[in-house]
């Protein structure tokens, strides 16, 4: 389904949005256009800002898959050190164990 550019002049009829439109007339879609489509409240709002998301992510497929993988690094490194964090007494009572000897 094809995405349509909507010129508020009167002069045009709305017609498909490709990619030799020129980059002036692509911000000419009418925000009043997506807003009738979705609805207004909590759940027109949700449905405007997924579609604004959905449309920037296939004008910019690298940028997000950069920030993608940004976000999978910092997760993974996030992870390792809370589990650090989790496991150091263990590591120190092991290394006191070994140096003193087990008290029981």
């Amino acid at each position: 389904m094809p995405s349509y550019l909507s010129i508020n002049d009167g002069e045009e009829e709305d017609r498909p949005l490709t990619d030799k439109t020129p980059l002036v007339e692509s911000f000419r879609i009418s925000d009043e256009n997506i807003v009738a489509k979705t609805g207004k409240g909590f759940l027109g709002t949700m449905l405007f800002a997924l579609n604004y998301v959905n449309m920037d992510t296939k004008k910019r497929l690298g940028s997000f898959s950069i920030g993608l993988l940004t976000i999978i690094i910092v997760v993974f490194v996030v992870s390792i050190l809370y589990n650090s964090v989790q496991k150091a007494p263990i590591v120190f009572l092991k290394l006191a164990e070994d140096q003193a000897g087990a008290y029981f």
